[in-house]
């Protein structure tokens, strides 16, 4: 009896004495200690808009890296400062980012790491390097004045965070000088909007969804003047038989990108988000939607299948989806179950009514579509033989309708640039719509030495956006109303005088109004921005540089001027997982990751890969 005692007690010191070794390495191991800490993040978890904070990515001071065993290949990029860390196969912790290598031996199970940060996962249809992993070293700062070049060897770099990997709450936290972020883009994106299993970090929120304004006609018969402005370089466009590689840089902006389009597209639908977590879309971002897919598709980083499955979902819906008055497709939808939203759309007339100018921009890229997938034609045609455009069209211009309780009021759409813009949809469609292109209503207006042109009548929202569309989807004009250049110079003469970017864009806000025209000129004001409705906003709320426009311009022209600003939207996205919108006036954040911000980096990555040819042929 006493032999068994003592041997009971033996046997309890020996545990005793494993179970405290175990608790000291356990102690002296941070990774292991911290995995308790770690909340447990679902790798589709995205911000909901209007917060759009960075849930979904948790900043970690230690360089820990997990990955779960997935079912199919996926590719983990983890950010963090000082290192990058690509892991090719999963269930690999590592214990030092220093010492990775020797850390790679050793695969814990999954079943014994609690709460486990599973971030961003990216399908790779590449081989696996089986238990693979490496250490990247930062690389790829921005030069001074112009784009670093990728070399050919560059390949599967990961991206290099900032030590203050999100932005302070509240404030726009500066991208250092030594930030880098270089994506890999040869992954097809995942079809379906929300990996399978995924937990929604916070429930959506109402949100003020604006739309463009139905505008009304006033009768002005001022007669136009001609003026000259100093040319600047426009990149010259000598055809899309070359194709031109894209830059690193340019490459993270793809990423980034395609990222939104991936995180947004509905599956029921085909429909992508207006704005990130956000399911509402108007035809105006319907031709945004449609411009993302065709151009992730021209530049490789699509597979092609994927890109057919996308269309044909997507002109399923339009070809389904109840119209206005059975008539023309309403101002706004849901992009999960294809109807219309928004007021009155569960009355007789299924919405209030039609956008003509988001029309012509939906027509416009419908046009696209038949040119570059023309086995698609015939599903195009029976959409549009089925819409009743000509009901948008009254004096050879353009009209829309507002529902409203006072009625349905049918009112002329469109001043300049928009209106010129839009029309070119209708032409498209076989429409005649030659007094859109009147220079009837223009007056000229001086701003900072430059001469524009300037729509007299009522609600003259003026933007860059209109001209930039135009010049990258159907290409240069010499007709009176556009004035592409003079813009581009005043922003470049602003910049020189004042040291302060300005680009003037209509962009989403994740602030109220949550959306503005901030306009190059605005009933007797330079650099003054509205809601759609015209209605002026604080100026802190006011947004003076804008992610797409800035962008699209660098791709039209050539100069010093052009690559800055290229060189501040590549800065402004480091730190995001999508393209932001842009900056407002008090130098924080707008992040209203939107389609129409997305989109066009992508069809700007388009022009360029075309040899800066226009998209339309």
């Amino acid at each position: 009896m006493g032999g068994v005692i003592l041997a009971v007690i033996i046997l309890f010191t020996i545990l005793l004495t494993i179970s405290s070794a175990i608790a000291k390495e356990a102690k002296d191991n941070p990774p292991t200690a911290l995995l308790n800490e770690i909340p447990n993040f679902s790798r589709s978890v995205r911000p909901v808009y209007p917060s759009l904070a960075h849930e979904p990515l948790p900043y970690l001071p230690h360089p820990l890296v997990i990955m779960e065993k997935l079912e199919a290949p996926f590719r983990l990029l983890w950010e963090m400062p000082e290192y990058s860390v690509e892991l090719t196969e999963g269930m690999v912790t590592t214990e030092s980012i220093s010492d990775i290598s020797s850390s790679i031996a050793s695969k814990p199970s999954m079943s014994s790491i609690r709460n486990p940060a599973i971030l961003t996962a990216e399908r790779t249809s590449e081989a696996f390097n089986t238990g693979t992993a490496k250490t990247v070293s930062p690389q790829g700062v921005l030069k001074k004045g112009a784009f670093a070049e990728a070399s050919n060897t560059d390949t599967n770099i990961a991206k290099t965070a900032p030590p203050q990997f999100f932005p302070k709450k509240g404030a726009f936290a500066e991208a250092s000088n030594t930030d880098t972020d270089i994506a890999k883009t040869d992954s097809p994106p995942v079809v379906s909007k929300k990996a399978e299993g995924a937990e929604a970090s916070s429930e959506p929120q109402t949100l003020h969804f604006q739309r463009r304004a139905v505008i009304p006609t006033q009768d002005h018969s001022a007669q136009t003047k001609t003026s000259k402005v100093a040319s600047s370089e426009l990149k010259k466009s000598p055809g899309s038989a070359i194709t031109l590689p894209l830059t690193r840089q340019e490459k993270l902006l793809l990423s980034k990108a395609q990222r939104f389009m991936d995180d947004n597209w509905n599956a029921t639908t085909g429909f992508i988000d207006s704005v990130n977590g956000y399911t509402q879309t108007t035809m105006w971002d319907l031709g945004s939607a449609i411009s993302g897919i065709l151009a992730l598709d021209a530049l490789g980083v699509t597979d092609k299948g994927l890109t057919q499955i996308r269309l044909e979902k997507l002109l399923a819906t339009l070809m389904s989806m109840p119209l206005y008055d059975d008539k023309l497709p309403n101002r706004q939808y849901n992009t999960v179950t294809g109807k219309p939203s928004g007021p009155y759309s569960q009355s007789r007339y299924q919405g209030n009514g039609w956008s003509a100018l988001d029309l012509g921009r939906l027509y416009i890229w419908l046009e696209v579509i038949k040119q570059q997938k023309p086995i698609l034609s015939s599903k195009v045609d029976a959409i549009t033989d089925k819409w009743q455009l000509d009901y948008a069209v009254k004096n050879q211009t353009l009209f829309g309708v507002k529902l409203t309780s006072k009625g349905e009021h049918f009112r002329q759409e469109g001043r300049l640039g928009y209106l010129q813009y839009a029309a070119k949809g209708y032409q498209l469609a076989g429409l005649n719509v030659d007094r859109a292109y009147d220079c009837d209503n223009l007056g000229e207006v001086e701003v900072e030495g430059v001469t524009l042109l300037l729509d007299k009548r009522n609600l003259p929202f003026f933007t860059l956006d209109p001209y930039l569309l135009y010049a990258i989807e159907v290409g240069l004009s010499s007709d009176c109303w556009f004035q592409l250049n003079r813009l581009y110079q005043l922003h470049k003469q602003h910049y020189q005088n004042v040291n302060l970017l300005k680009v003037y864009a209509e962009d989403s806000l994740n602030r109220r109004p949550w959306f503005l025209y901030n306009n190059i000129f605005y009933q007797g004001y330079a650099w003054w921005s509205v809601s759609s409705s015209g209605k002026n906003v604080p100026k802190e709320d006011t947004q003076r540089f804008s992610n797409k426009a800035a962008f699209a311009m660098s791709m039209l022209f050539d100069d010093d001027y052009a690559r800055l600003l290229a060189e501040q939207v590549v800065k402004h996205s480091l730190k995001h997982r999508h393209v932001p919108t842009g900056i407002f006036s008090d130098g924080k954040e707008n992040v209203a990751y939107n389609i129409n911000t997305n989109a066009l980096i992508l069809v700007s990555l388009w022009f360029k890969s075309r040899n800066y040819t226009p998209i339309l042929m």
